[in-house]
């Protein structure tokens, strides 16, 4: 008998000898490294979340987990599956320990069983594999949901269900977002983190002024609702149209909404006011106006505010090395258009001609040539679905699902720019809670962080690349608590 088989009948043992009842579960009603430090490398480490493409995690013989049962709280042990924690220093483990909403140990069975006492409650995850939530650092969920008159509860459990426990918002033009959801989070119904980007710069180029200045920065440890920054637009896309360096095929270069000493002053400006900046900018003049004002920002130095540039969709060969220098936290789309290859240009209007194709999200090409800059994912819903799963799955795949349910296969081009797992899930968790200023309380699986968790139907680094898509959120815990439970899954719900 191995020593995997005689550590589990010993944890049957130990509840028969406590004569533990089976634990009453209820199921949840589906409708219903600290922050402020900049991570450093550790040995050159390949799964530092400022990192590149990493190497595969392996299981560490012997993990160490430490802490030990807190007051007030029963300890849930979950084991028999795997655990992948996004933590370089402790890859993947064999058993996890929650108490109230915090992780009290990972690591070996034998270890983590130390955390226990008659009041355990021990489940059986039977293969299955544990994760941090998912984080999606530049959505338009609530905004838009908003607009169409749906219910902030409603799409928060759409999230949920998706595994995302923490997303940013980054529609708030008002100040309605932040006060609606800080009144939910006093009422206890918000069960998710959600970070709010109030915009300055609309989409259309225009200055909105500086109503978001009765919005202080905020970024409070624990805190359901963070405002860590402002929005700004520097080119087109939802409005007008992306700025390039060459011209369409029609003719134009697009619409660039500012001049350079122009959002060098806005960048310093919003800089000394202790707001973080995301800058959305898709074409490559934008993209590169934008490297340089974080770059002025910085006087040439580290990237201390995390200032962001959303989408990096253009970029030319030249700038490629230019985000090492500058450490933008850049993020960049899981889901790839390849139906648009293919004739279907329903849903994008600007592209350039066949020979700059390789400038269009070139993300493998990124991330390779900058390990000294933060890669973060961005589902940007509505322009894209809410599945983490189906962005996981365009990051290593860049397959689409179609507008009629067909499945879009990329060009060799595109292929080229897929991503391994490992990386994908990083930039999906903890790189993402970095472009939040949420790294220190999310997005691994580490003692002392809080329990935000999800539970998938098979391990995502153990099935083939095409069968991702078929991976299933089983549950999705936030502080500790099952806040989505699959029908048929109430027995993994502590």
């Amino acid at each position: 008998m191995s020593n995997r088989s005689i550590l589990i009948l010993l944890v049957i043992l130990f509840l028969a000898a406590c004569s533990m009842p089976s634990p009453q579960v209820d199921s949840v009603d589906e409708s219903g490294f600290s922050v402020g430090a900049i991570p450093q490398q550790q040995d050159g480490g390949a799964s530092d979340p400022r990192s590149g493409l990493s190497a595969q995690p392996e299981e560490t013989e012997k993990p160490v987990a430490t802490g030990g049962p807190l007051d007030g709280e029963g300890v849930v042990i979950f084991y028999n599956g795997t655990v992948l924690t996004m933590n370089d220093a402790q890859p993947a483990a064999e058993a996890l320990a929650i108490q109230g909403d915090t992780i009290l140990a990972v690591g070996d069975l034998e270890t983590v069983l130390a955390s226990q006492d008659e009041s355990s409650q021990l489940i059986d995850l039977e293969g299955r594999t544990l994760m941090p939530g998912f984080v999606d650092a530049h959505s338009h969920m609530f905004t838009d949901y908003q607009g169409q008159g749906g219910s902030i509860l409603d799409v928060q459990q759409q999230a949920l269900a998706q595994g995302i426990t923490t997303i940013a918002d980054m529609g708030g033009d008002t100040g309605q977002l932040v006060t609606a959801l800080r009144q939910l989070e006093a009422d206890g119904d918000l069960r998710m983190r959600v970070s709010v980007y109030l915009v300055r710069i609309n989409n259309c180029g225009e200055d909105v002024g500086v109503w978001y200045q009765d919005f202080p920065q905020a970024v409070e440890p624990g805190a359901l609702v963070q405002v860590p920054g402002v929005k700004i637009f520097t080119d087109g896309g939802s409005c007008s149209i992306p700025a390039m360096s060459v011209e369409y095929p029609g003719g134009g270069m697009g619409d660039l909404y500012f001049t350079q000493d122009g959002l060098n002053q806005l960048f310093a400006e919003l800089d000394a006011a202790g707001y973080q900046v995301a800058a959305h900018a898709l074409g490559d003049r934008a993209i590169e106006q934008t490297l340089n004002a974080i770059e002025a920002v910085n006087g040439g130095g580290n990237n201390q505010m995390r200032h962001r540039i959303e989408h990096n969709a253009t970029v030319r060969p030249d700038m490629v090395e230019r985000y090492s220098q500058v450490q933008p936290v850049a993020t960049i789309f899981g889901h790839f258009s390849a139906c648009l290859w293919q004739g279907d240009t329903s849903q994008f209007k600007y592209i350039l001609g066949e020979e700059y194709r390789t400038w269009d999200w070139p993300y493998r090409t990124l991330i390779e040539a900058n390990p000294e800059a933060v890669f973060a994912w961005h589902g940007d819903v509505p322009i894209f679905p809410l599945s983490a799963i189906q962005n996981l799955w365009g990051f290593v795949t860049r397959q689409e699902i179609g507008p009629e349910g067909q499945i879009c296969q990329p060009q060799d081009w595109a292929l080229e720019e897929t991503i391994p797992v490992e990386t994908a899930l990083e930039l999906m968790t903890i790189n993402s809670a970095y472009a939040l200023w949420r790294d220190g309380e999310v997005g691994s699986v580490e003692t002392g962080k809080l329990a935000d968790i999800v539970l998938l139907s098979d391990n995502p680094l153990a099935v083939p690349a095409d069968n991702l898509i078929d991976l299933q959120v089983l549950v999705t815990l936030v502080n500790g608590r099952a806040e989505f439970c699959a029908p048929g899954m109430e027995a993994f719900c502590p």
